[in-house]
Order: structure tokens, then C-alpha cells, then sequence
């Protein structure tokens, strides 16, 4: 426990703006006058800041187990820090390629099925574009 708060406290201060965190059970990390606070409601959000993975960082802030407190403004330039890369492109690694074609080749198991969920989403009444 003690090296991940080393861990987070080392990345807090590499940060652009001054920011603190709440970890569960509610010690405080970070610095004494933030610009952005964020509150952990569990550890392994904690653990996700720690991996830097931003994007699973918002699933945990709209899913309630992350709560933000500052501008955005402030908070953009600190999670930008902890992207490993271009915001754009920040997931590039081989194994994210992979699990992208798996997920394809999920969705279109088979030309029949392509066809169904085409059905599904386009073979729609009349009536129904006239809403």
C-alpha cells in the first residue's frame, strides 16, 4: 500500500497543475491547495490512475467510483500528463490491435448475422422516418 501511494504522490507532482487524490478511507495525497481533486471510492480505480489508463479513469468517474472536483480546463492538462502518448492514438500497443480484430471478428461471425443486424437496424417501416 505504502509504494503505490510513493507511486501516485511521485506522478501527482510531475503534474502540470497541482493536483491532490482521496484514497479510500479518505487520507489525502497531493498538494495542499489543488486545482483538481479526485476522490477514490475504491482501489482499483486507484490502481487505474496509477497505469495511467485515461480512458478507463472517465468510465470510472461517469460509473461513480472516481469523483472530480476543479475546472476541466485543469483536470485536461493533468490527464493529459498521464497519457502515454497522443491523445489520439494513445492505445497503440500490439495487444489492443489484437483484441480490436477479435471484437471484429466477433461481430461478424458470419454473413447471415451481418445481414440480420442490418435487417435489425435499417429494414424499418415507412412510418417509422416519417416520426
Amino acid at each position: 500500500m505504502e509504494l503505490l501511494e510513493r507511486k501516485i504522490s511521485a506522478q501527482l507532482q510531475s503534474l502540470p497543475v497541482p493536483v491532490a487524490v482521496t484514497i479510500p478511507g479518505g487520507r489525502r495525497l497531493g498538494a495542499a491547495h489543488p486545482a483538481v481533486t479526485l476522490a477514490f471510492r475504491d482501489w482499483s480505480s486507484l490502481a487505474v490512475m496509477s497505469a495511467g489508463q485515461i480512458g478507463k479513469m472517465a468510465e470510472e468517474v461517469v460509473e461513480g467510483r472516481i469523483e472530480v472536483h476543479g475546472r476541466m480546463r485543469d483536470l485536461m492538462a493533468a490527464a493529459t500528463r498521464l497519457l502515454p502518448g497522443s491523445p489520439v492514438g494513445s492505445d497503440t500497443g500490439w495487444w489492443t490491435g489484437v483484441v480490436k480484430h477479435a471484437k471484429s471478428l466477433a461481430a461478424h461471425a458470419s454473413p447471415q448475422k451481418d445481414a440480420q443486424q442490418i435487417q435489425f437496424h435499417y429494414d424499418v417501416s415507412d412510418d417509422f422516418y416519417a416520426l
